[in-house]
């Protein structure tokens, strides 16, 4: 089976949830290889340079 990047991550449901992206992720875009030596410190900024667009804020429940 093929290794999947993120598949292992402990930061792979923060990143899901408040869609950010990690120095190791942006790598493996622009080069398509996985490489252990970036790290894995996830921000909004590789985020919207990866994909062009601010995330949408999901409005807060209120209480009822």
């Amino acid at each position: 089976m093929k290794p999947t990047l993120c598949a292992d991550c402990s930061h792979k449901y923060k990143c899901d949830a408040q869609r950010l992206a990690c120095p190791q992720f942006k790598f493996f875009v622009d080069t398509g290889r996985i490489s252990e030596a970036t790290h894995r410190a996830p921000t909004r900024a590789i985020y919207i340079e990866l994909f062009h667009t601010e995330p949408a804020m999901t409005p807060r429940k209120e209480k009822v």
